[in-house]
């Protein structure tokens, strides 16, 4: 979660970082918060999700695990 835009540019190569290491596949990344739109994080970053806040998080994490709520 970001509340920052001086953290934008690390979200990026974060997310590749884990994409390249052993950890592909096996994780996935939901990024989000104040200062990160979902255009940004899973179009432009290439985070599997986005949420609004912690909550929201959750909720798309059980989503994208394909967890009933």
């Amino acid at each position: 979660s970001s509340l920052l835009t001086t953290g934008d540019p690390h979200l990026k190569s974060t997310i590749e970082a884990f994409k390249k290491s052993d950890l592909n596949g096996k994780v996935k990344l939901v990024c989000g918060g104040a200062a990160v739109t979902k255009k940004f994080a899973v179009d432009e970053c290439g985070a599997d999700g986005y949420a609004t806040d912690a909550v929201d998080a959750v909720r798309v994490m059980k989503q994208l695990l394909e967890i009933a709520a």
